[in-house]
């Protein structure tokens, strides 16, 4: 495959920050898009590494220094929670089987349950203080806090079920519209607080739309039910003054992608995407001010073999690397916890071969 030995001229953290500056790189940063995979890789249990921020920062760091061709920084967070938070209860995950913390029943089910919920205080539920341990450590370690993702939708379908979400969207939208609003106060008041205690200038917020796809509502009851939650969300982050921002939009958005100039965010934010998208068309809809970052299958980094791998990556790398907002090589969603190792190193010398400028 000619010459696929580490040439870098940059560091990970160089190569990223000039992406961020829209400056000249040396060649296509890569994220790998690691949660659990860093437990994996690690040697940690999974319920350790979501039990206990101390262990999975420990084990960012240390995926951190086995691949240092990558851009990595730890993380600890999960897409299923929002019941929990609201007084419903947690999963933890005890094998390879459940592979991070999920919802083992929703809290409610029935539009007049809705306002029985409670308003609960963040600084009382153990989902923040998880948080908030974490982003101390992050903060100790010189990276930046994390802030409450800017979709609710996720948190919403913990509680209520994604099916009831959308039935109710047809059915009864005040109820959907009421349950929103306790989710995003919610939100709000985790925010202002992460905020007062670690400044917008050194928070980041990362944000997985996934429940917004165009493959489960049209883009007109996105325009309707989620739009306005995200303007809500995102207008107080811009105005608040935070600049470093991530949208994963996680499964087919084609029609949802002309609504994102409604929604205040700053330029250089990250949009990464599915391989459903395509990466050309979907620059051309984002502008030249927003970053793409995407989009090499899943399935392939799962069970691919090596030429699978390299023809993958290979068109990711041709489609977006001169794109003139910039680019970043990126699974389409979280890379599979249960990926051979040695399938990164596969893109790793792909990478090497056609990512540079």
């Amino acid at each position: 495959m000619g010459n696929s030995r580490n040439i870098d001229t940059m560091s990970a953290k160089e190569r990223i920050r000039g992406v961020m500056l829209n400056q000249k790189v040396d060649r296509v940063p890569f994220m790998p898009f690691f949660s659990s995979f860093m437990a994996v890789d690690s040697g940690e249990t999974l319920y350790d590494f979501y039990t206990n921020p101390e262990i999975a920062f420990r084990a960012g760091e240390k995926t951190m220094e086995r691949y240092p061709w990558a851009n990595i920084r730890p993380v600890h967070s999960w897409g299923d929670h929002g019941a929990w938070e609201f007084g419903g209860k947690i999963a933890w995950p005890e094998d390879e089987e459940s592979m991070s913390p999920s919802t083992p029943e929703h809290l409610i089910t029935e539009p007049e349950q809705v306002d029985g919920l409670p308003d609960p205080d963040p600084e009382e539920t153990e989902w923040f203080h998880l948080r908030m341990r974490f982003n101390d450590i992050c903060v100790e370690k010189g990276y930046s806090p994390l802030l409450p993702s800017g979709s609710i939708m996720g948190q919403m379908a913990s509680i209520a079920g994604a099916g009831n979400l959308m039935l109710w969207m047809a059915e009864d939208p005040d109820a959907f519209h009421r349950l929103a609003e306790k989710v995003i106060v919610f939100n709000l008041k985790m925010a202002k607080i992460t905020l007062e205690k670690y400044g917008a200038a050194r928070c980041s917020v990362m944000s997985d739309v996934a429940l917004e796809s165009n493959t489960l509502i049209s883009p007109q009851m996105f325009e309707e039910f989620c739009l306005p939650y995200l303007v809500r969300l995102h207008k107080f982050y811009f105005e608040s003054g935070v600049r470093t921002t991530m949208i994963h939009l996680c499964g087919q958005h084609k029609g949802n992608l002309k609504y994102w100039k409604q929604v205040p965010l700053p330029k250089r934010t990250i949009f990464s995407v599915a391989e459903v998208m395509d990466i050309e068309e979907t620059g051309a809809a984002l502008g030249e001010d927003y970053i793409l970052a995407g989009n090499i299958a899943t399935d392939t980094l799962l069970g691919g073999t090596r030429e699978e791998i390299i023809k993958e990556t290979k068109r990711c790398l041709e489609q977006g690397k001169g794109r003139p907002g910039g680019f970043i090589l990126m699974p389409a969603c979280e890379f599979p916890p249960r990926a051979n190792p040695e399938n990164l190193e596969v893109v790793r010398e792909a990478l090497m071969e056609y990512g540079q400028y």
